[in-house]
């Protein structure tokens, strides 16, 4: 990479200065200006690996804050085996109040939703098996009678009677 040696010349104060708006900052030998030009600097996917990749927890950290962070860089981040740049990776997915609102309130909508279908379908088939439990109960009299060999006028047993029989 061609490097501006007048900028190159520069204390790490005045590089850090600049970080933020030239891309060889990247590769500086200062964790310092890594970690400025990692925060706030727009980054290429290339340079997002380089700086994940770093050595130092200081400059993950900083990327780790960067608000233009790709989604596999965020990722690997959040799996540094640093504490503190696993923090500030997982500090960024925080969303915003109005959006967690209406996020709850879509969510909310959808489960009483799912519970009323839930629920009619339940009660449906509760209905049907009360049905087919009626229509059992009314052919059972007919026949246990035939099963004694009782004829329907002989049969002296009430509709109490055989439910509490079966």
């Amino acid at each position: 990479m061609n490097v501006d040696p007048e900028w190159a010349q520069g204390t790490v104060r005045q590089r850090t200065a600049t970080a933020r708006h030239r891309s060889e900052a990247v590769y500086d030998p200062a964790p310092a200006v890594r970690a400025e030009r990692a925060q706030y600097g727009k980054l290429s996917q290339e340079q997002q690996a380089a700086l994940a990749a770093d050595e130092s927890p200081r400059v993950r950290q900083a990327l780790a804050r960067n608000p233009r962070l790709t989604l596999w860089a965020r990722e690997a981040l959040a799996a540094d085996e640093h504490p503190r740049v696993r923090s500030a990776a997982r500090g960024r997915w925080r969303i915003p109040s109005r959006r967690m609102t209406a996020a709850r309130s879509a969510l909310r909508r959808r489960a009483q939703s799912l519970a009323e279908s839930g629920a009619d379908a339940v009660l449906d088939a509760s209905k049907a098996a009360a049905e087919e439990v009626e229509n059992g109960l009314a052919v059972v009299p007919d026949v246990l009678d035939e099963a004694v060999g009782l004829t329907p006028s002989e049969n002296k047993t009430t509709r109490f009677e055989t439910l509490h029989f079966i």
